[in-house]
């Protein structure tokens, strides 16, 4: 059954990609654009890094993991052990956060209810093959057996070392193996490096932090497009997109870039910034809660990218010169590396590092008589 869902998945994925997303008319013009149209124009803007990007995003990744969803599931469904094969299966838990047609899906909802007010839009039908690309590829992640996936790829030989051997034991941070095995050595099951903790942790994600934080400013405060329709218009900032989308009353819309483009990212700062700081002192203090935290950061932190999508969907609809035109600011990129430092920092932090910290705090403190 995942194997039939990942097939169904790669033809609705290239039917999304070359088909029409939406089209409108401005005063008596028509205009049409697909997935590729967006990268293509930040390109000729010199926005090349958002077209990096948005085609790794919703073009490269998709079909990486498509790829090795169905590879895997073929050599799985044949009986045929595969040691580069477990090596690729092992990075799916890794991409997906990066595969993002989803909100995608959500941009174009935002971009569509903005465009209503300046031109007739019309919905391609692109948004409704990737919606069902969505449903499908999110089908075959749910039911896929993954540990009977990796029974099949690792063959019959590679098991964890006996209980009682010398060398203490080790999980791999990849496929979740226990074995017993030095962290110098590789995973029998997946062929990737183990390590007891990510190495540098808490530097990596102190300076992607860091990072973010400065550059959060910007993002808010520069335009992140300029609108230019009949030879007027101006500037557009994220909490001006937020503003006019209230001013139309769409409260919905509203709330939700607010909460995703403005409160989110500060949120995630927030949230590493008091791990770090808490983990740096051995602190005991609300373990648990962290940890669940640091869960949630991690898997709501890819929505933030909505207001990036829009801004290509409008670069890549509205090219007709002075009658109709739209160009990226420098406020995107610095929103999008925002979105990219924080997603980075949740990737580069072991949460195993929070327990370490406090367990040895605990065993330094004096004993009470």
């Amino acid at each position: 059954m995942p194997l039939v869902c990942v097939c169904v998945a790669s033809v609705l994925f290239i039917m999304s990609l070359s088909l029409p997303i939406m089209s409108l008319h401005v005063l008596g013009r028509f205009a049409t654009a697909t997935v590729f149209d967006g990268p293509i124009r930040l390109v000729g803007y010199g926005s090349w890094e958002l077209s990096v990007l948005v085609v790794g995003t919703l073009m490269v990744v998709p079909t990486l993991k498509l790829a090795v969803m169905l590879a895997s599931l073929v050599a799985a469904t044949l009986s045929w052990p595969s040691r580069w094969l477990a090596w690729f299966f092992g990075w799916l838990e890794h991409i997906t956060p990066w595969s993002m047609l989803e909100v995608y899906l959500v941009g174009a909802g935002v971009a569509y209810t903005r465009l209503r007010a300046i031109s007739d839009v019309e919905v391609g039908p692109a948004l409704a093959v990737a919606g069902g690309f969505v449903l499908v590829i999110a089908a075959a992640d749910a039911i896929l057996d993954r540990e009977a996936v990796w029974q099949a790829l690792g063959g019959p030989n590679r098991l964890a070392a006996v209980s009682g051997s010398a060398v203490p034991l080790i999980g791999c941070d990849v496929c979740g193996l226990v074995s017993r095995c030095a962290a110098t050595e590789h995973c029998p099951r997946c062929a990737h490096s183990l390590e007891h903790r990510k190495t540098n942790s808490i530097a990596r994600v102190w300076a992607c932090v860091i990072g973010a934080a400065i550059l959060y400013v910007p993002a808010n405060i520069l335009p992140v497009m300029t609108i230019v329709r009949g030879g007027r218009g101006g500037s557009h900032t994220i909490m001006g997109g937020v503003v006019e989308l209230a001013e139309n009353h769409l409260w919905g819309l509203a709330v939700l870039v607010f909460v995703a483009s403005v409160a989110v990212p500060l949120l995630k700062l927030a949230i590493l910034t008091s791990i770090l700081v808490l983990t740096g002192k051995g602190s005991p203090a609300y373990l648990r809660l962290r940890t669940r935290m640091f869960k949630v950061v991690r898997a709501v932190g890819r929505w933030s990218m909505i207001d990036v999508f829009m801004v290509t969907i409008f670069v890549g609809l509205l090219h007709m010169g002075p009658l109709s035109n739209v160009s990226p600011d420098s406020g995107s990129l610095a929103f999008a590396a925002v979105v990219v430092l924080t997603m980075i920092a949740t990737e580069a932090l072991d949460p195993r590092l929070m327990w370490d910290a406090a367990s040895e705090s605990l065993l330094e403190e004096p004993a009470v008589s």
